[in-house]
């Protein structure tokens, strides 16, 4: 044990790499790790849809590649499934089909969470910020307008409640036979009733976001026995719909407690887990760093270093030769 943390780090023999999704005209892949198609739809400079079917295979964690570099404001619309938005700064969006997220991420410094064995698919567009604001001239609603400002480096993101007609719309835009101009006519149509829908609901609803309601203590003993589960095996971890399962609880209600027990959702306290295992076993000297970050999940060595740097204050290699590091 170290901090109370079990040291068993054998679970690093076997990993899955991260995956980074190009935002082409049409992203297909079919793997191991996923099976999906991502379209993005340029309707004009100012305004793209894109469109994601996709199975997973693995709890996987997905960074698109953006197409421009622009500042943008984004909406994910999920139809189906569910997934974790992470910004960086350590912030996270939960997008499922009973709540949209508008977000605005600074150089599309974004990463969707994925868990294995599920269907996810969302309809979703970006619009430029500066077309986002011409929109709605002066009449802009408190809360969207820190994803407006052309200054930020800061990520920003909104959830929406989802209504029928707002689900029924994304889901128009997957509407086979058209193509052309009249396919893009009908998606710019769509994406523009989307934002209004989106920016009426902010209209009506107080700036302030409301704080969940305190857990019971049978909620709380449930997501104390959800950590365990989580953790008991982090080659395997069960999915957040397993976990529901066996505790007896939704899984809004589920992330809600993780977030007020432990200080993040499911998904998040077991990359925390993840990179404390990675810590003792470079401090170890079993693996490079490399093959630590592969391990872990991340395919690329500066995503893990950075990540390592948000939850250890400082980079793998400066870390370890610190003499005051943590024992």
């Amino acid at each position: 044990m170290q901090d109370g943390r079990p040291t068993d780090t054998d679970w690093l023999r076997e990993a899955r790499p991260d995956v980074a999704a190009a935002m082409d005209p049409v992203f297909r892949i079919d793997n191991a790790d996923w099976s999906a198609t991502i379209e993005r739809v340029v309707i004009d400079p100012a305004l793209h849809v894109f469109l994601t079917a996709a199975r997973i295979h693995r709890d996987l964690r997905v960074e698109p590649i953006a197409a421009g570099t622009e500042p943008f404001v984004a909406a994910q619309i999920t139809i189906d499934g569910q997934a974790d938005i992470q910004f960086k700064g350590g912030t996270t969006a939960c997008a499922s089909r009973h709540e949209a997220v508008l977000f605005r991420a600074p150089a599309a410094q974004a990463v969707y969470v994925l868990e294995r064995d599920t269907r996810f698919v969302s309809a979703g567009y970006t619009f430029l910020i500066d077309r986002a604001a011409a929109l709605l001239g002066g009449d802009v609603p408190d809360a969207l307008a820190p994803l407006l400002d052309p200054s930020t480096d800061r990520a920003h993101f909104l959830l929406i409640p989802i209504a029928k007609t707002m689900r029924h719309l994304a889901a128009s835009l997957f509407a086979p036979g058209l193509n052309g101009p009249l396919r893009r006519l009908i998606m710019e149509g769509a994406a523009y009733h989307l934002f209004g829908q989106q920016v009426a609901a902010l209209s009506r609803r107080p700036a302030a976001e409301r704080s969940p309601p305190r857990l019971s203590r049978r909620e709380r003993d449930a997501v104390v026995e959800a950590r365990r589960r989580l953790l008991a095996d982090m080659r395997q971890p069960p999915t957040v719909g397993e976990l529901t399962l066996a505790v007896g609880l939704s899984r809004k209600r589920l992330n809600e407690g993780f977030r007020l027990e432990f200080g993040g959702t499911a998904f998040e306290i077991l990359r925390r887990e993840r990179l404390e295992h990675a810590r003792i076993v470079l401090e170890q000297g079993g693996v490079t760093l490399k093959q630590a970050a592969f391990r872990v999940g991340y395919n690329h060595a500066t995503n893990f270093i950075n990540a390592f740097r948000g939850q250890y204050g400082m980079p793998p290699r400066q870390y370890l030769k610190a003499p005051r590091r943590r024992r």
